[in-house]
């Protein structure tokens, strides 16, 4: 390694961009979609490690209740349930606390 080399992991800040947990969260729904439940649950984990340092105690994100949420289908389709309930329970706590308001309207 060269001394101008730069050490990323102890500049970057704790937690990661947006961009890059919704990357992780995209790419483990889209492997949970193809049935690779044990490759979307590695992604996943690493999006909710991405997320959750960042979140506020009283402004839960969004992206954190759409990853327990995943993990949840995960796990279930592992059968592993107690764990797949947590993560439910947790998309849940979490949503309760969501201040931003998703509207779908039906055409009429």
């Amino acid at each position: 390694m060269s001394s101008t080399s730069k050490n990323t992991e102890s500049s970057a800040p704790e937690g990661g961009s947006n961009t890059e947990v919704v990357a992780w969260e995209g790419l483990g729904e889209a492997y949970f979609r193809d049935g690779w439940c044990n490759t979307a649950q590695r992604a996943l984990q690493r999006a909710l490690e991405l997320v959750e340092p960042k979140a506020e105690p009283n402004s839960p994100s969004p992206l954190a209740v759409s990853i327990h949420w995943l993990l949840g289908r995960v796990f279930q389709n592992l059968s592993e349930f107690p764990e797949a309930l947590a993560h439910f329970d947790s998309a849940l706590r979490l949503w309760a606390g969501v201040s931003e308001v998703w509207v779908f309207q039906s055409s009429p």
